[in-house]
């Protein structure tokens, strides 16, 4: 993943609006160790997020996802 996609996934506060503000497919930060990987994590480094794999009315079925940023 590069560095500027990373630094702009969508940081989510509240699983109760994931079935709104999410479709399949989209990538997320959930919680503050995750979202804090944002300012300290550098290319090269590895990270984590998750990645939705199906919404069905207020259910959101996610997985969580590794990568490395690059340039």
């Amino acid at each position: 993943m590069n560095l500027i996609e990373w630094r702009k996934m969508k940081k989510m506060e509240n699983k109760d609006y994931f079935h709104i503000k999410l479709k399949i497919g989209d990538k997320f930060l959930y919680g503050t160790q995750q979202i804090g990987q944002v300012e300290t994590k550098k290319p090269g480094d590895k990270i984590n997020f998750f990645t939705v794999l199906n919404i069905s009315n207020k259910n959101c079925e996610y997985v969580l996802s590794f990568d490395e940023i690059k340039k």
